[in-house]
């Protein structure tokens, strides 16, 4: 049976190829990881539909591949958001859901 892996996106669009590279047991769900609201909106469909989260594997990231002269800040800003921020809130919300079971 294994278990069912959710994987989030911004655009939940490619089910199909999900399902191609990773298997049967996933489902693609739209988040923008930046938002918390979005985050937690998120989180409790996934644990209303599939039960409780077992794991959180933070896989989300952006890169800007400038140089310090030609990087701007709103460009820095977003890839910081989704690299640590993202990984912070998923955390926040998880983590302590996960601990209240035992596990985390």
């Amino acid at each position: 049976m294994g278990h069912q892996v959710v994987v989030t996106r911004r655009r939940a669009s490619d089910q199909e190829e999900i399902r191609n590279n990773i298997g049967e047991n996933v489902v693609a769900m739209e988040c923008d990881v930046t938002s918390a609201k979005q985050t937690e909106e998120l989180v409790n469909a996934v644990e209303k539909d599939y039960g409780p989260i077992d794991t959180l594997l933070y896989n989300a990231g952006s890169g800007v591949f400038k140089t310090y002269e030609n990087l701007s800040l709103d460009e820095f800003e977003k890839s910081f958001a989704t690299n640590a921020t993202g990984l912070l809130i998923a955390a926040q919300i998880i983590c302590p859901r996960m601990e209240k079971r035992g596990g985390g």
